[in-house]
């Protein structure tokens, strides 16, 4: 089985914030080329795929070369910001496997079949799309905590005073969302539409599942008696 690499976007700069502050370019890039392998490695575990012949791609170089350059991937494995530790999750991973070979792939790389460049269809977009959504959610998720809420119907909320959410259909008038899922997004060639959730949508959808819960409660409850 072939498991071609998932390229990952570079995160940029904005004021609703990407990732945490001091995150440099390269560590955000190691960071999501590690969760790409995670997604990949869970995929298989998941339809039980440990005993198979597998070739995965990685741009990572300490993880490809880790047999080669056992000291150069000791030092990645110490790295801060979560590059460490994502990529300790993945060798932890990938000692679960049996027959997997890991090689390093890179732009233009001499030598590597076609098929294999072409990224292993659909299917490794489509990891490449939700971790890239994960991966920006996370402080937004962090963020929704302090979004105020005024429910105006069913699933629609009035987020600080300011934008109207749909929790139900997951939509926000915020720019943040907009940048992520708006036209120009879904215009583009090649992009999986993964919606990535704003603070105010992440908020919304918290709070619309809590008011269902409690109507569910109710509705067991049924009429008090006198």
């Amino acid at each position: 089985m072939k498991i071609g690499r998932s390229q990952a976007s570079l995160i940029g700069d904005g004021a609703d914030g990407e990732l945490p502050r001091g995150l440099e370019k390269e560590a955000i890039l190691a960071v999501l080329e590690y969760r790409a392998v995670l997604a990949a490695l869970a995929w298989l575990e998941a339809r039980g795929r440990f005993r198979e012949r597998i070739l995965l791609l990685t741009g990572s170089r300490p993880l490809a070369k880790r047999e080669e350059e056992p000291l150069g991937l000791w030092r990645a494995t110490r790295r801060r910001t979560g590059e460490g530790a994502a990529l300790s999750e993945v060798l932890a991973t990938l000692s679960r496997f049996g027959d997997l070979r890991v090689d390093w792939w890179r732009p233009g790389c001499p030598g590597r079949p076609e098929e294999l460049v072409a990224l292993a269809g659909e299917a490794a977009q489509e990891i490449s799309a939700k971790t890239r959504a994960a991966v920006l959610e996370e402080v937004r998720r962090v963020r929704a905590k302090d979004v105020e809420l005024e429910r105006v119907g069913r699933g629609l909320y009035r987020a600080n005073d300011r934008y109207l959410v749909d929790a139900i259909f997951g939509l926000c008038g915020c720019r943040d969302f907009e940048r992520h899922n708006g036209k120009k997004k879904r215009k583009e060639a090649g992009v999986p539409l993964v919606v990535v959730r704003c603070k105010h949508l992440i908020a919304a959808e918290e709070a619309e599942e809590g008011a269902e819960e409690s109507r569910a409660r109710n509705s067991h409850l049924g009429p008090s008696s006198t």
